[in-house]
């Protein structure tokens, strides 16, 4: 199957909610063994490799995909959720029992509503 095609199965099913649109926070992979590909719907074979991870939505049977597959999922969700992760604030990480301080990089948001570009310092 050529990738465009496969581009739009993926999208289809990302849009309902056959493929999941969150990451996966764990995947494993090996040599296939007859796994159906949640992407394609193809057989991954013994001579393939399958990436398998669960979904942080949850579900009953971890997601298996082929690799060429699990990257273009991957890249088909990250374009979906991109207008999302653009409006939702970043979570700033700091030591324990440390206040985390604002900062700006490359133009995003400071936390306090403000943006700056690169050029201002």
């Amino acid at each position: 199957m050529d990738v465009d095609a496969l581009r739009l199965i993926i999208r289809g099913k990302l849009a309902d909610g056959r493929l999941p649109l969150n990451s996966i926070a764990r995947v494993w992979g090996g040599p296939g063994n007859g796994e159906s590909c949640n992407a394609c719907d193809g057989i991954v074979t013994n001579d393939e490799f399958v990436i398998e991870g669960i979904s942080l939505a949850g579900g009953p049977r971890p997601l298996q995909l082929h690799v060429r597959c699990f990257w273009l999922w991957e890249s088909e969700r990250r374009q979906q959720l991109a207008p999302q992760e653009l409006t939702t604030p970043p979570v700033i990480a700091s030591a324990p029992g440390q206040r985390a301080s604002p900062s700006v990089i490359g133009g995003q948001m400071n936390g306090l509503g403000e943006t700056r570009s690169r050029d201002e310092g």
